[in-house]
């Protein structure tokens, strides 16, 4: 696990996330997690791409997207 500044992650958000409303329950809840993932390519057990991402759940329903670490700038 990597650890960052949420903050980071928030700030991105912020500025690139128009309407966000969740998509399943409506609620503008969002909990940012300060830990990037890795979300590997599935290869059958071989070698794959690896994604770094940051889990962004809603704070009603539980839904989850995935942001990119690159992207974002806070790896």
């Amino acid at each position: 696990m990597s650890k960052f500044d949420a903050n980071q992650m928030i700030a991105h958000l912020q500025d690139k996330w128009g309407d966000n409303t969740c998509q399943m329950c409506g609620s503008k809840k969002w909990n940012v997690s300060d830990t990037i993932y890795e979300l590997n390519e599935y290869h059958g057990g071989n070698d794959g791409q690896v994604l770094p991402v940051v889990p962004v759940a809603c704070g009603n329903c539980g839904i989850t997207v995935f942001v990119n670490a690159f992207v974002s700038g806070v790896l």
